[in-house]
C-alpha cells in the first residue's frame, strides 16, 4: 500500500481504513474545542471560521507501546468492551438510554497523566454527539408511485426500441443470429402484448428496478451512489426472481424466453426511470436563467474566486505536515491548478481567463476548466438565492443557511464535485469533509460581499437625507 513520501504513489491506491485517526486530528486542528453548550450554538458555523465543532468520529487511538494493539474501552454499566469511542457511545444510548459522560475537568487535570483510561473515557464523552455532515445527499422527489405509473409507457417504448435496434438486423446469409431472434420476438410482443392485462408484471419489474435505484441513496456522493446502484442492478439481472419473472410473462403469451431481449428491455426501462427521476429532481430552474444572464466579466471574476478558494485552503492544510488527510487535501488542491498556461490547448472557456491573464504577475492560482465549471455551478445556486429582490427588501437573515440548503439539494453541484474529486479520493467521508470546507469558504465569501452590497445600498439611500448635527464638515470629509 502506498504511503506519503513515496516517489511513485497514487492517492486512489490508498487504504483509507487507517485514516480515521488522522481525520480526527485534522478536525481538531481546524476546529478548536468548545463546550457542549457552545457546540449546540455553533454547530452550523463554517468549517474554516474556527467556530464549528464536529463530534469526534475517529477511534480511540491510544496505543499501548508494549502490545502494539489499540486498547478496548469498557462500558461502566455492563463491562462490554468496544474498540472505538463512537461504538461505546452508541451502545450506551441504545442499550442503556443514556449518553456517555466523561470525567470532570478538575479530575481530568489531575489524573490524565497517570491513568490513560481517563483519556479514553474523555474520548468517549466527546463522541457522544455524532458528527453532523453539513453537506447531504439531495432528497429525491420522484417516488415509487411515480415509477409504477410510468412503467407501462416505458415498457412500450423499450419494445419499440428493440424492434428498431440496428445491430439486431444484421444478417449472415441464411443463419439466424440471436439478435435476429430478439428483434422478431420484440415485434411479436409489440403486436400482441396487451399491457393492461399484464399490469402485475410491469409493477413487479418496476418495483425491482426502483429498489435498485434507491439502493444508492445512502451514499452522499453521486459516484458512490452510482457504483452501489449498478452493482445491485447486475445482481438483480442474474438473480432467480428476475429470471422467473420474465419466464412467467413469456409463458403467458406463448413465447419462447429470450434472455437477450429481456436484458435489453430491462435496461431500457431502467434508464427511462433514471431519466424521469433526474428530470423531476433536477429540472431546468432559475439556475439556467442565472447562467444565461451572467456576463463574461462576471464569469472572469468567478474564475478568479475559484482560484482563491483552493489557494486559501492550501495555506491551511500545508501547516499540518504530519497529517495524512491534510496531505491528501494538499495533493488534490494542487491538481486543480493549471500546470502550464502556455502549453494548454484552447477551449471554449478561454474568455473567462482574459482578465486573470492581464492582472496576473505569475502568482495567481489558475484553476482548470472542470474546477471552474464546478464553482460556476455553485455561483448559479448562490445567485438564485441571494438576488437583487432580497437586496431591495433587506432580507438578509437566514440567507447563508438558505444558500447551503440549496447547494445540498443541487444534483448538478454534487455531480461536478464528483468529477473533480473522486479521481483522487475513494473515501466518501474524507471527500465530503473537503466539500464542506470548499462550500463554506465560498459561501462565507459571497455572503460577506452580499452584505457589503447591502450596506452600500443603504448608504446611498441615506445620502439623500439632509445634513444632520454632528456630521463631518465638507472639508474634513475631503
Amino acid at each position: 500500500m502506498a504511503r506519503p513520501g513515496d516517489d511513485d504513489f497514487e492517492w486512489n491506491d490508498f487504504d483509507f481504513s487507517d485514516f480515521d485517526d488522522d481525520f480526527d486530528e485534522l478536525e481538531e486542528a481546524t476546529n478548536p474545542e468548545t463546550s457542549d453548550d457552545e457546540a449546540d450554538n455553533t454547530e452550523d458555523e463554517p468549517l474554516d471560521g474556527g467556530n464549528a465543532t464536529h463530534g469526534s468520529l475517529a477511534q480511540a487511538t491510544s496505543t499501548s507501546p508494549a502490545s502494539g494493539e489499540k486498547p478496548k474501552i469498557p462500558c461502566d454499566l455492563c463491562n462490554r468492551e468496544y474498540a472505538t469511542a463512537g461504538w461505546l457511545s452508541r451502545h450506551k444510548r441504545e442499550s442503556h438510554g443514556i449518553s456517555s459522560e466523561g470525567p470532570s475537568k478538575a479530575n481530568s487535570d489531575n489524573t490524565a497523566q497517570d491513568n490513560p483510561e481517563d483519556k479514553l473515557q474523555k474520548k468517549a464523552s466527546q463522541a457522544s454527539k455524532p458528527r453532523k455532515i453539513k453537506v447531504k445527499r439531495p432528497t429525491s422527489t420522484y417516488t415509487k408511485e411515480d415509477a409504477l405509473k410510468d412503467g407501462p409507457e416505458l415498457l412500450i417504448q423499450a419494445l419499440e426500441a428493440a424492434v428498431k435496434y440496428p445491430p439486431w438486423h444484421v444478417t449472415i446469409g441464411t443463419f439466424k443470429t440471436p439478435g435476429n431472434t430478439a428483434a422478431q420476438t420484440a415485434k411479436e410482443l409489440l403486436d400482441t402484448l396487451d399491457i393492461s392485462q399484464h399490469t402485475q408484471f410491469v409493477g413487479n419489474l418496476c418495483g425491482l428496478l426502483w429498489d435498485v435505484i434507491v439502493s444508492g441513496d445512502r451514499a452522499t456522493l453521486c459516484s458512490a451512489a452510482y457504483e452501489h446502484m449498478f452493482r445491485q442492478y447486475y445482481l438483480l439481472c442474474s438473480g432467480k426472481i428476475y429470471i422467473a419473472l420474465w419466464k412467467d410473462l413469456m409463458t403467458s403469451v406463448c413465447k419462447t424466453p429470450c434472455p437477450l431481449l429481456h436484458q435489453f428491455l430491462t435496461r431500457q426501462v431502467f434508464e427511462g426511470l433514471l431519466r424521469k427521476r433526474h428530470t423531476v429532481d433536477a429540472p431546468i430552474s432559475s439556475e439556467a436563467r442565472v447562467a444565461s444572464t451572467m456576463t463574461p466579466e462576471e464569469e472572469q471574476v468567478v474564475r478568479y474566486i475559484a482560484g482563491f478558494i483552493p489557494f486559501a485552503l492550501l495555506k491551511k492544510y500545508r501547516k499540518l505536515a504530519n497529517n495524512k488527510v491534510a496531505q491528501l487535501y494538499v495533493h488534490i488542491l494542487q491538481q486543480w491548478r493549471v500546470s502550464s498556461v502556455d502549453n494548454r490547448p484552447s477551449t471554449f472557456l478561454l474568455y473567462t481567463e482574459l482578465w486573470i491573464n492581464e492582472v496576473s504577475r505569475g502568482g495567481l492560482f489558475m484553476v482548470k476548466d472542470e474546477v471552474y465549471l464546478f464553482f460556476r455551478r455553485v455561483e448559479n445556486v448562490v445567485r438564485s438565492t441571494a438576488n437583487l429582490e432580497q437586496l431591495r427588501q433587506g432580507k438578509l437573515s437566514g440567507l447563508r443557511d438558505e444558500i447551503i440548503k440549496n447547494l445540498e439539494s443541487s444534483y448538478i453541484v454534487n455531480k461536478y464535485w464528483c468529477d473533480i474529486a473522486t479521481a483522487h479520493i475513494s473515501n466518501e467521508k474524507v471527500s465530503m469533509a473537503l466539500l464542506e470546507a470548499v462550500l463554506h469558504k465560498y459561501v462565507n465569501l459571497r455572503c460577506r460581499a452580499f452584505a457589503d452590497a447591502y450596506i452600500l445600498v443603504q448608504r446611498r439611500k441615506n445620502s439623500d437625507v439632509g445634513s444632520k448635527k454632528g456630521e463631518k464638515s465638507l472639508r474634513k470629509s475631503l
